[in-house]
Order: structure tokens, then C-alpha cells, then sequence
């Protein structure tokens, strides 16, 4: 995952001429929360799911994620099928749910 990492970060910074990476943070297949641009700052996003329910859980609990947030792949912005079809699907089931 690193080499995808620095790959997305090169790819970003010397071919779209980006200062960084694009993403706060990367989700790895292997499991694992790779940090991008972190909390503070806005940015896209990448996969896997229950590490990416991990991921919202513990940025509502910090305080750096609203109660009230909503989740948007690339494709509510713009014609695209990113995320996946299947991860899109999984996202909409994240949303927060009202009492």
C-alpha cells in the first residue's frame, strides 16, 4: 500500500501539479488507515469498508466529523463510477440515521 500511496502522491504533486495528495486519508485493502492530508484539511477519498466505518466512528468521537455528516463518492460531483458501484452502495448504508 505505501508504493500506491507514493504513487498517488507523485502522480498528484508532478503530473496534476497539486501540492499533495488529494485525499485525507487512503483505506487499504490490507486493513489498514494510510493518513493523506488528515482532519484538517479538505480533500477526495479512497476504499474498504469496515475499516472505513472505523474511520468515521473515530472522527465523530474526536470531534473532527459532524454528528450530522453526510458521505458522497466522486460521483454525486460529477459523471463517474467512482467509488465502485459496491462501495458506493456501502457508503449510503454509513449515513447518519435521525431518532
Amino acid at each position: 500500500m505505501v508504493f500506491v500511496t507514493r504513487a498517488t502522491w507523485g502522480a498528484r504533486t508532478q503530473k496534476d501539479g497539486w501540492y499533495d495528495i488529494g485525499y485525507n486519508f487512503l483505506v487499504g485493502e490490507d486493513g489498514n488507515v494510510y493518513e493523506g492530508r488528515g482532519w484538517k484539511y479538505i480533500g477526495a477519498s479512497e476504499h474498504s469498508t469496515g475499516t472505513l466505518k472505523n474511520l468515521v466512528k473515530c472522527g465523530v468521537q474526536q470531534g473532527n466529523i459532524a454528528e450530522s455528516y453526510r458521505l458522497y463518492g466522486h460521483r454525486n460531483e460529477t459523471n463517474t463510477s467512482c467509488p465502485g458501484t459496491a462501495l458506493y452502495d456501502y457508503i449510503q448504508t454509513l449515513q447518519p440515521h435521525s431518532p
